[in-house]
C-alpha cells in the first residue's frame, strides 16, 4: 500500500503514539507512507518515513487568537492545509488517504484531499468532546464562546465522519457515539508494543508503588496520600515513587510523601513497570483520558493497576474488561488493594496481575487487523 497520512500535531507527552506504532509497522512490512501534520514542537522520535509539517508556528498569543478566530469563521486552516498537501503530492501516487485525529483537525482537509484525488478515506479518531463532562470542557469565564466553538467544530467533524469510507476509534462509548453518523466504525483500543512491554517477573527489594507520566494540579492525588499515610508504618518496605513532570514533582516533594524523580526516559519505562509492585493512575473525574501510554504498557507487562477515579468511565471500564486492577475513589478500597498486593509481594518477591482479553490491547494484532481493513477498502 501507498498511504497518504494527515495527522494532528505531534504533541507531548505521547506524540501520537498510536499512529507512530502503526507507521513503524507499515514501513517494516514494506508499505510506503508519507505523513503531513502541523508544526508544534520539535519531534523527538526517530522515523524512517517522511513527516512534513505545514503551517506557521505561532510566536505569540495575539497571533494565535486572530488566526484561530479567522479559521473558526472560515475554516481557512483546513483548506490551506489541504491545498498545500495537494501541491506537495502532485507527482505522487497513493492508494488511500488516512486521517489520524484527536478531535477535529485535519478531518476536513483529509476529506477534501481524498475527494480531489479520488481515493478512499479512513479516519482514526481518538477523542470526542461530547464524551467529556461539561465542567472539564467549558471554562466558566468563556462558557458561551466555548460552547459555540464546540458546536461549529463538532458539526464540521460529523460532516467528514459521515463521508468517510471507514472509521476506527478507541472505546465502546466512542463507537456508540459515531455509529449514528457512520455505521462503518470499528473499535481498536489503544495498545502496547508487545516487543517492549511483556510479562517478566522481576523480584524487588522494596514494595514499590509507582506513577509514570504527566501529573497536573487537576488530578486528585490527595486521596492516595490519605490512603497511604497509615500504610507507611504498616508496610516497612513500602516505596512510593513518582516519575513525572519537573514542576509537579517539585511540588510533590515539598507537599506530599512520594519520592519524586522527574520524567522517566522512555528506554527505562518497561523495566520500571516490571520492577514495580503496583502502578497507580490519577485521573480527573471521568475525563476522556484514553491516551495514557503507561496505562496500556502496564497491561502489557501484566502488573497490578490502581486507578484513583470513579468506578465508571473510559479507563475504569478498560480495567474491568482487562481485570487488570482496581478503579475507586474509596480510601478503604485503595488500602485493601495495596495490602492484598503486599501479601503477594512478600510471598513471591514480585506481583503479577493476570490480564483478561489481553489481545484487544496488543498493538501488533491491532495494526494487523487495521492493515487488512485498509487493503479491503482499497480493493473495493
Amino acid at each position: 500500500m501507498n498511504i497518504l497520512i494527515l495527522s494532528n500535531a505531534y504533541k507531548a507527552p505521547n506524540y501520537n503514539a498510536r499512529l507512530r506504532y502503526w507507521c513503524d509497522y507499515w514501513v517494516q512490512q514494506g508499505h510506503q507512507i508519507e505523513v503531513f501534520t502541523e508544526p508544534w514542537s520539535t519531534i523527538p522520535f526517530d522515523n524512517t518515513y517522511p513527516i512534513h509539517e505545514f503551517g506557521a508556528k505561532h510566536t505569540n498569543f495575539l497571533q494565535w487568537l486572530l488566526n484561530s478566530l479567522y479559521s473558526f469563521i472560515t475554516n481557512r486552516k483546513e483548506r490551506k492545509f489541504a491545498y498545500s498537501i495537494l501541491w506537495a503530492v502532485r507527482k505522487s501516487r497513493f492508494d488511500l488517504v488516512f486521517c489520524s485525529t484527536n478531535s477535529c483537525f485535519p478531518l476536513n482537509a483529509a476529506a477534501k484531499v481524498a475527494k480531489l484525488l479520488h481515493l478512499p478515506l479512513h479516519v482514526d479518531i481518538t477523542e470526542l468532546r461530547e464524551l467529556v463532562p461539561d465542567d472539564l470542557v467549558y471554562d466558566k469565564s468563556y462558557r458561551w464562546l466555548t460552547k459555540l466553538n464546540n458546536l461549529i467544530y463538532t458539526r464540521r467533524r460529523n460532516q467528514t465522519l459521515a463521508c468517510a469510507n471507514s472509521i476506527t476509534t478507541v472505546s465502546p462509548a466512542h463507537v456508540k457515539a459515531i455509529e449514528p453518523i457512520n455505521p462503518h466504525v470499528t473499535l481498536l483500543y489503544n495498545g502496547f508494543n508487545p516487543d517492549l512491554y511483556f510479562r517478566k517477573d522481576t523480584p524487588s527489594k522494596s514494595f514499590r508503588i509507582s506513577y509514570i507520566g504527566t501529573l497536573t494540579e487537576a488530578q486528585p492525588i490527595d486521596l492516595l496520600l490519605k490512603a497511604m499515610q497509615p500504610l507507611h508504618t504498616e508496610i516497612p518496605e513500602l516505596q512510593w515513587c513518582c516519575y513525572c513532570n519537573k514542576v509537579r514533582y517539585e511540588q510533590l516533594s515539598y507537599r506530599f510523601g512520594p519520592t519524586a524523580y522527574g520524567t522517566l526516559p522512555k528506554e527505562l519505562i518497561p523495566d520500571t513497570i516490571r520492577q514495580s509492585s503496583i502502578i497507580f493512575f490519577v485521573k480527573s473525574v471521568d475525563a476522556n483520558n484514553l491516551q495514557d501510554e503507561t496505562f496500556y504498557q502496564t497491561i502489557g507487562c501484566e502488573k497490578p493497576m490502581l486507578l484513583i477515579s470513579s468506578e465508571h468511565g473510559p479507563l475504569a471500564n478498560i480495567i474491568t474488561l482487562a481485570e487488570s486492577g482496581v478503579s475507586t475513589k474509596s480510601t478503604d478500597q485503595v488500602q485493601a488493594f495495596i495490602r492484598e498486593k503486599y501479601q503477594e509481594w512478600k510471598q513471591n518477591g514480585y506481583t503479577h496481575q493476570p490480564i483478561a482479553n489481553k489481545d484487544l490491547f496488543n498493538a501488533r494484532l491491532q495494526v494487523e487487523q487495521l492493515t487488512q481493513m485498509l487493503q479491503d477498502l482499497i480493493q473495493k
